[in-house]
């Protein structure tokens, strides 16, 4: 009897051996999930021993995130499946190097990552990026001799681009809940279009101030920035942008991350969405004056606001922008009600507070900074919804 359960024991414990260097080895078969930490460019495993990257390890680490990718559907915008489909002849040419496959590849899975569900990005998104950070840090001289075709592809993926940094945390949370991510904003060679100079300007009446728009061709909503005063160091900018479907909005104003005391004007300059100081980060409280049915701050009586309401706009439109929210988890009043992003968990008073009363109340809900008064438009019945759609 003594001798089975021996026999027993010894068979179990075999078993659960074998399970258990099947489960590790499963693991392990996806080289990328060897990286459990990463800092000052380095990268460790999970019993914190650095991992020493070479051209196979690398690649391996790559292709195992890219097949991880392509096991799970899901619905990919228009602008990642063109990049995508244009990396990939691209590969397939032959014509690159070592180096320059890396590159590209890493364009191609934080591409693919952003449109990702959410697990799935969070899993390999900061594992795609580190490996990238890694690899770019070493034998930089090196890296930077690529091909003008292969830049072309980078900066359609939005990896490598002098004018573009990789997308952080918050874009890509913003992104998440289907806000449109902001191109980099400049007075020329963006995807951004000026409406015009407004002529009631609520936030310092008589001073100048400019609409522009961009409309994202797959996300339907608005991004508008507010350019102010006459471009010069000191001169405010800010740019919102809102999700028409799911009303979750993000903010960005014109200072740098790293110098987020100092205002860096926008007359004749890029402003690097990635760069700048956002929802998580800023200083200022932007829900002490966006509040309400819709984040954006608009007289519907100034003509250039009337475009961007109820149009039409100036330049092209994909037909997918409007600044209104049509829809959101948040009905108080019964309407759909606009949700800012901050961080998770959300900052505290970031909150889109509900005050019901009338007009004031559907428009801008009692905002704690106080601002003038609406013109009449909006307090007019015949108006209806101030909101309406270009």
């Amino acid at each position: 009897m003594k001798t089975r359960i021996y026999i027993y024991v010894f068979v179990s414990l075999l078993i659960l051996s074998a399970c258990h260097h099947l489960i590790k080895a499963s693991e392990e078969s996806i080289a990328a999930k060897r990286i459990a930490y990463s800092g000052h460019g380095l990268l460790f495993d999970r019993h914190m021993k650095q991992i020493k990257l070479d051209q196979q390890v690398l690649e391996e680490m790559q292709d195992s995130i890219l097949a991880e990718i392509a096991k799970t559907k899901y619905n990919k915008s228009t602008e990642t499946e063109s990049a995508i489909a244009a990396a990939e002849d691209l590969l397939q040419s032959k014509k690159l190097t070592n180096n320059e496959i890396v590159l590209l590849k890493s364009g191609m899975t934080n591409k693919l990552l952003l449109d990702a569900p959410v697990t799935l990005r969070n899993e390999y998104l900061w594992r795609s990026q580190a490996l990238f950070r890694n690899y770019w840090n070493i034998d930089i001289g090196n890296h930077r001799k690529i091909s003008q075709e292969l830049l072309e592809r980078l900066r359609e993926l939005g990896l490598f681009d002098p004018n573009r940094g990789t997308p952080t945390s918050y874009m890509s949370d913003c992104r998440a809940h289907q806000v449109p991510i902001p191109p980099d904003w400049a007075e020329t060679g963006t995807a951004w279009v000026n409406q015009g100079r407004l002529e009631t300007n609520l936030l310092d009446p008589g001073a100048p101030a400019y609409v522009w728009t961009y409309s994202d061709p797959d996300r339907r909503g608005a991004c508008i920035a507010l350019p102010r005063g006459g471009g010069e160091e000191g001169s405010l900018a800010g740019i919102i942008c809102q999700s028409a479907t799911t009303g979750h909005a993000c903010f960005w104003d014109n200072k740098k991350r790293t110098t987020p005391a100092e205002v860096l004007g926008w007359a004749g300059k890029r402003l690097v969405i990635s760069e700048l100081v956002d929802g998580s980060n800023l200083d200022e409280n932007c829900t002490g004056c966006h509040r309400g049915d819709n984040v954006f701050l608009i007289s519907p009586d100034d003509p250039t606001w009337a475009k961007v309401l109820r149009g039409p706009l100036s330049g092209p439109s994909t037909g997918t922008f409007t600044a209104r929210v049509e829809s959101s988890s948040d009905n108080r009043g019964g309407h759909p009600r606009y949700i800012p992003i901050t961080t998770i968990p959300e900052r505290p008073l970031w909150q889109n507070t509900y005050s019901p009363l009338g007009c004031s109340g559907s428009c801008h809900e009692q905002p704690v900074v106080a601002s003038p008064p609406m013109p009449p438009a909006c307090a007019s019945p015949s108006v209806g919804n101030c909101y309406g759609t270009p």
